[in-house]
């Protein structure tokens, strides 16, 4: 009777931690992996692969004017570094701009759950693998990814950005052309990056508040979210309905794209248990140890 005192809480702490994992899971907005047959068309435009998105990918810009600029590997073989929390699948997206003319090779995706900017409170994460391979020029050089409004319009509004700048430097911001003080990290050429961001919103006239940061080899995705972000953006006063996506790469670079999430929460795009769930897994682990011990035994 006392083993089945004992082994009964451990039971339910272990199937706490499925349930703990179910929600994690349930916090993921949308997904893309870039999951796609080796078909023979490599091209990024009309890809609908990946869930909890409105619609497929759409060029833009110079994109669509020369249908190019964004093609999945067709190779199997996705971006990774020892800090990625997950296990990437599929292949990922080969990103190169068109080496002249406006600097406005994008490709676009609508979200399947926009983001109210006009909402107190309201928290978003979104996260990705990211490795600029190029970078020569000193303008039309930047690698981005950002968070779109007004999608569908003529007039598409990008309120948040987060990437590399032309000067080869991590940043988060909300306008045009990016000053220095929006820079948090330098950005090492071929290097692949797990970039996480996070969006708070304010009502009214209070600012909302942008933040990043990156991990690659040889660094560790925390169990819970910076004290201290290392780039953040708390001036932009923005009500906009957040309700697409944009990879964007400049007109002289060369760069790849891979594993995007957008999530409710930290774990969600991270994928990095909080301490507590670690002890679950040991106490649900000690559950399993002590049922088989007790059937072992002869009665």
């Amino acid at each position: 009777m006392r083993r089945m005192q004992l082994v009964s809480p451990l039971f339910g702490a272990f199937f706490a931690l499925v349930a703990q994992t179910a929600a994690i899971e349930a916090a993921i907005l949308s997904y893309e992996g870039f999951n796609y047959s080796n078909d023979g068309s490599a091209l990024l435009n009309g890809r609908n692969g990946g869930t909890g998105w409105a619609g497929p990918w759409t060029f833009t810009g110079v994109a669509a004017t020369n249908n190019a600029g964004f093609n999945v590997s067709q190779d199997d073989t996705s971006l990774n570094t020892s800090a990625y929390p997950f296990t990437p699948v599929g292949d990922r997206v080969l990103a190169a701009g068109a080496g002249s003319g406006a600097n406005s090779a994008q490709a676009d995706r609508l979200l399947a759950t926009p983001f109210d900017l006009g909402v107190e409170g309201n928290v978003m994460y979104a996260s990705l693998l990211f490795r600029k391979d190029t970078g020569p020029a000193t303008s039309s050089d930047n690698m981005e990814f950002t968070f779109l409004a007004n999608t569908l319009t003529a007039t598409v509004g990008v309120p948040i950005r987060v990437g590399s700048t032309s000067a080869e430097r991590f940043f988060v911001f909300d306008g045009g052309s990016v000053p220095v003080g929006a820079t948090f990290r330098d950005v090492t050429l071929g290097q692949t990056y797990f970039v996480v961001l996070k969006v708070e919103a304010h009502a009214g006239t209070t600012p909302n508040v942008y933040s990043a940061v990156t991990y690659t080899n040889g660094e560790t995705v925390p169990s819970t979210e910076p004290a201290v972000w290392p780039g953040i953006r708390n001036t932009s006063v923005s009500n906009a309905l957040l309700d697409g996506v944009r990879l964007w790469i400049g007109t002289v670079t060369t760069g790849q794209f891979d594993e995007i999430r957008v999530g409710s929460s930290w774990e969600s795009v991270t994928g990095v248990p909080e301490p507590s769930s670690m002890a679950l897994v040991l106490l649900g682990g000690l559950a399993f140890q002590s049922l088989r011990c007790r059937r072992s035994r002869p009665h």
